[in-house]
Formats: C-alpha cells, sequence, structure tokens
C-alpha cells in the first residue's frame, strides 16, 4: 500500500499538494472549548466574579497571570484590587476624608479603576453602573462628596485645606505620574488630558469657593509657606497638622528620613532637630515650651500620618523606626536627659 502511494506520489505531483492542504485544514479547525476573543466571561461577569475565585483561583491564572497583572489593562486585577492575590479592597462605608482620602492621595489611579470613566471622569465607573454593582454612592463627583474638583476636595491647592484635624490638601499627595497626571499637566509644558483643570504652573488659581491660592508659575520651585520659615510658632503649627506633608519636600516618602528631600533643607540639621529628627527634643512632656509657643505631641493631628511615621502610634504596633521611643513604655528620658511619662 504504502508503495502504491509512493509511486502515485512520484507520478503525480499535484497529489503532495492535495494532501498537504487536507492537513491543513485539518489542522486548523479551532479548539471548541477555548474561550472566543474578547468574550472570555459572560456580560456582567463582574458582579459574581468573586465566587469562581474563591473556588478556583488556579484557574483565573491562565489569563491574569501569576501574579495577577495580566497581559493589560483589561485582565490586570490590580486595576480594581489594590493588592493580589488577597485582593483586599476597603472598608465600607468608606466616606469619612481621614479614611478614603489618605488612600486617594497615595494613589488616585487605584480609585479611577472602580470609581472612573475613562479618560477623566470619576462618575462612579463599575461601581455605580446600573447594569454592574449599582451603587449610585461610588461617584466621586456627586454633591456630597467632590462636585467641584470632581475627585479630590474644593479647597486643595493652598493653605485653605484643612478639614477638622485632616488636611486635605494636594502637597501630600504621592505619584503625580498617575494621581496628578489623570487631569492635571503636572510637568511643566505637559497639555493637561482635563481642558477644565487647572494649570499647575499659572500664576495663581481660584477655586470654586472663590479661594485664591498661588500656584508654581516658576516650574514648581515655588515652597507652599512662606520664606525663610524657621520660626517654631510657623511651621511648627504646619507640622503638628499633619508632618507627613513636610516629609514631601523635607526627606523621603515611604521613610522614616526629614534629611532634606526636593526642598534640600533637612529637619534633622544640628540648627534644626537633630536629636528627635523632626520635632522638638523636648516635645513627649511638661517640659515642651519654647517661649510662648507649645511644642508638644498632644497638639499634634493625624497620628495615622505623623506620628506612623517613626513611632508604634497604636498598641501592638512595630515601629518603622527601631530607635523611636515607644508611646506604651513607663515612661521615655530623652537627649535632654528630661524623663516624662507615657502611656504604658
Amino acid at each position: 500500500m504504502s508503495w502504491i502511494i509512493r509511486n502515485q506520489l512520484n507520478q503525480r505531483p499535484c497529489l503532495i499538494y492535495c494532501l498537504f492542504c487536507i492537513l491543513l485544514v485539518s489542522c486548523s479547525n479551532p479548539n471548541t472549548n477555548a474561550p472566543s476573543q474578547n468574550s472570555t466571561h459572560v456580560a456582567g461577569y463582574l458582579m459574581v466574579h468573586t465566587d469562581d475565585a474563591l473556588t478556583d483561583l488556579d484557574k483565573c491564572i491562565v489569563c491574569h497571570r501569576n501574579d495577577f497583572q495580566g497581559t493589560g489593562p483589561e485582565t490586570d486585577c490590580t486595576v480594581c484590587h489594590d493588592t493580589a492575590p488577597s485582593f483586599d479592597m476597603h472598608a465600607i462605608p468608606y466616606t469619612a476624608a481621614d479614611l478614603h482620602g489618605t488612600a486617594a492621595k497615595h494613589d488616585l489611579l487605584i480609585c479611577f479603576g472602580c470609581h472612573g470613566t475613562s479618560p477623566n471622569s470619576f462618575d462612579g465607573g463599575v461601581v455605580s453602573d446600573t447594569e454592574l454593582f449599582n451603587k449610585p454612592a461610588g461617584n466621586c463627583s456627586t454633591t456630597t462628596c467632590h462636585p467641584a474638583a470632581g475627585a479630590h476636595p474644593t479647597n486643595w491647592q493652598g493653605s485653605n485645606d484643612i478639614s477638622g484635624d485632616y488636611l486635605s490638601s494636594h502637597r501630600t499627595s504621592s505619584r503625580q505620574d498617575s494621581s496628578c497626571a489623570i487631569c492635571h499637566d503636572y510637568t511643566l509644558g505637559r497639555t493637561a488630558p482635563n481642558s477644565q483643570a487647572p494649570s499647575c504652573f499659572s500664576t495663581g488659581f481660584t477655586n470654586a469657593d472663590g479661594s485664591t491660592t498661588t500656584c508654581h508659575p516658576d516650574g514648581g520651585g515655588t515652597a507652599p509657606h512662606d520664606l525663610p520659615y524657621t520660626d517654631p510658632q510657623s511651621h511648627g503649627a504646619d507640622a503638628r497638622a499633619d508632618l507627613a506633608a513636610c516629609q514631601v519636600c523635607h526627606g523621603m516618602e515611604g521613610t522614616i528620613l526629614f534629611n532634606g528631600g526636593t526642598a534640600s533643607v533637612s529637619c534633622s540639621s544640628t540648627l534644626c532637630h537633630p536629636a528627635a529628627g523632626a520635632h522638638p527634643t523636648r516635645w513627649q512632656g511638661s517640659n515642651d515650651n519654647t517661649v510662648s509657643y507649645r511644642s508638644s505631641h498632644r497638639h499634634s493631628n493625624n497620628r495615622s500620618t505623623s506620628c506612623a511615621i517613626c513611632h508604634d502610634y497604636v498598641s501592638g504596633r512595630t515601629a518603622p523606626n527601631p530607635n523611636s521611643p515607644s508611646c506604651y513604655t513607663r515612661n521615655f528620658t530623652n537627649a535632654d536627659g528630661v524623663t516624662s511619662e507615657c502611656h504604658d
């Protein structure tokens, strides 16, 4: 039989081409079990994907990869989830400014993944979509949230941005490349994606409340406070309001350092706070008077962003700075040799 076939092939070259075509077609039939392109999941699958993920997370890896960041926005789980694979989101309700505000300032793009619509609308996104989660409260731009600015407080750009004891300021935001960049010209010469967003490099800006504040006309080198600013009664009050705001320019975010950053002025210099790094040595007890100015930690705000940079500000927390005294010891003796009681 094989001899006959070889003989026929030798005599009929065109038969080779015919057999090749048959073989090609037979091997090109699509796998009927494979998902079709752009339709791996049924419509509205976002509503029920949690159950499937909890049942067999390994199946998700096929398309979303081991790190669950996929190959693009369509398959990147971290567009919506802050972390993977624990997939932590946030508590509900999440309307308190000192809760969601801190997270939003860290990276507004994370919020945009669920609460926004391309290119730069914070209209609720998939959270408010009537065919998906249908939760109107997910709209960041609603009249009860940020109707003027869309995704952040109206009083945001200057020194008029304190809400209660929470400093809702753009000066304490990080990752301008992903947060501010959604709407603004965050680098000099860049065209703002949102034409309604004020320029960071204008001389000044008047917000919806009628408050006018200077901006960065020289390209960003303008300090957000008066110069010089060495008087404790001036910079001390701002530092107590939110020490993390100082670290943006005078240290390195995400560390315990206040040794100078983009401002090049170190808080930890011998002329400033060499012993405590970012606040007076006489800070912890009743010995904290500097002339008529009371430089006390008891008058500081935002422990979650200020004290948390170095200390164990909640019981059981490991202090980021191992040299920082524990808030929960019986007492502490500072660099001046003065001992005060703590919160044992």
